[in-house]
């Protein structure tokens, strides 16, 4: 009674074995050039606005100032379809049975990723003039590892999705006329919101998209 799970048991064994990193890469490859450039689609790649506001203003050389007023619009994530996108860096590991579960890990780069916001800023006098500015956000040697487990005989899921540390450099379409000190407190407020919503969305609304991409393609050995 215990002839039939025992064979299957050894042939996943024996399956796994056999199996090498080529495997691996080649689920992953599918994985990111055809369904999930389909999927992300669907992907709301929308990142929430901020205000803020840069010193604390007062008397300056005899001329009552305000603090600057900064405000980033609502800002857009491209890049995620081809010929970017996600893509497989390196290989990745071979299926491993694990408790009955095939398993895959692999490392994906996320440059192909950009961020835009339109913002604002106004000059800091009573007689406050604003002006416009863009600022692109774009990433350099940015990495994700993702591992996808499945049981044999039922569909895949993603099992961990984990962005390693990384700065979103920002590149700005113009430079407010500020103090150094000044100019990095502008800077600073800008990175930190960009940072934090785009890891939001890293974890969100593309880990969601990745995951159904995942769920619907056989992982197989």
């Amino acid at each position: 009674m215990y002839v039939a799970p025992l064979l299957v048991a050894l042939c996943l064994v024996v399956g796994t074995r056999a199996s090498t990193p080529a495997h691996s890469n080649a689920y992953v490859d599918r994985v990111l050039a055809q369904t999930f450039p389909a999927t992300a689609g669907a992907v709301q790649g929308e990142l929430s606005g901020t205000r803020f506001q840069v010193g604390s203003g007062g008397l300056i050389t005899g001329l009552l100032t305000n603090p600057l007023a900064v405000t980033l619009k609502k800002g857009v994530v491209t890049g995620l379809q081809p010929p970017y996108g996600l893509r497989r860096t390196g290989d990745c590991s071979p299926p491993t049975l694990v408790n009955g579960n095939i398993t895959i890990g692999c490392y994906v780069t996320l440059d192909a990723l950009k961020v835009r916001f339109e913002g604002s800023y106004s000059s800091g006098t009573i007689l406050a003039s604003v002006a416009s500015f863009l600022v692109d956000g774009s990433l350099s040697n940015s990495k994700a590892y993702l591992e996808v487990t499945a049981r044999p005989g039922n569909m895949p899921a993603l099992k961990t999705w984990k962005v390693l540390p990384t700065n979103v450099v920002l590149t700005f379409s113009r430079r407010p006329d500020l103090s150094p000190e000044r100019f990095q407190e502008f800077y600073n407020g800008i990175s930190a919101h960009i940072q934090r919503v785009f890891n939001a969305w890293l974890y969100g609304p593309l880990v969601q998209a990745l995951a159904y991409s995942v769920r619907v393609n056989p992982l197989t050995v």
